[in-house]
């Protein structure tokens, strides 16, 4: 226990510190700096669990915290970016989901003339190639992580170990929904309407479930899938 690293989250002003050691968390236990509701999870671990529960054998709180040289008194959800395989607790915005959808109608407008091509005997044939490279990258297009669409509503697609937005990841949050869909579109000039719209009710059925998780946690499929999230952009 003496090599592991701690985060340390007090319940009682909402303020955190770390990553702190094992001797470091026995100080401020003996400093009586910490209470048994306080909440402390090894790095690299995503269970939090009340002090009590620890050897740290903590005493009641009668102090307050010192000052040190580290990220004191941010939000648990700065915690959250430290240990992996967790995501920040909250409520997604309601605004920002709106804003989604929206960006996404925008991005649709700009497609159109594609999408006219990809619906086309012969011309299909260069119009449903563009249409999918089109969707599938738009994210990376003007080269932060926005799309046309999202770049007029202030809104950016983020990944969520903080490194830089590329095409690949684009492709991945999108390709799942965007090339299913677009390929629907290609079977119009060939095999009709009847049998587009049968193929259409699994993609009804994806979309279903994709705005489902977008309400509950923020994250579609693609979000999943590529490691990103969408973020209004101050």
């Amino acid at each position: 226990m003496e090599d592991q690293q701690f985060f340390v989250l007090s319940k009682s002003n909402n303020q955190s510190v770390g990553p702190m050691t094992a001797t470091e968390v026995r100080q401020w236990v003996s400093q009586n700096l910490l209470t048994t509701d306080d909440l402390i999870a090894r790095v690299g671990d995503a269970n939090w669990i009340a002090i009590r529960q620890t050897p740290f054998a903590p005493a009641p709180n009668t102090g307050s915290y010192p000052s040190a040289n580290r990220e004191m008194g941010r939000p648990n959800e700065y915690l959250q970016q430290y240990i992996p395989g967790t995501q920040p607790v909250a409520q997604p915005d309601s605004t920002i989901l709106l804003h989604r959808w929206l960006a996404l109608m925008i991005d649709g407008l700009i497609a159109f003339p594609l999408v006219f091509m990809a619906v086309l005997p012969v011309i299909s044939l260069l119009g449903t190639p563009l249409l999918v490279a089109y969707y599938i990258s738009r994210d990376a297009l003007l080269g932060n992580g926005q799309s046309v669409g999202k770049k007029a509503l202030g809104l950016k697609v983020e990944k969520d170990d903080g490194t830089p937005l590329t095409w690949i990841d684009s492709v991945k949050r999108n390709v799942v929904f965007f090339a299913y869909l677009v390929l629907i579109f290609c079977t119009i000039p060939y095999l009709g309407w009847f049998i587009a719209g049968i193929l259409s009710i699994p993609l009804g059925i994806l979309f279903l479930v994709e705005t489902i998780m977008v309400i509950s946690t923020g994250k579609r499929i693609g979000d999943r899938w590529g490691g990103t999230s969408v973020k209004r952009i101050n």
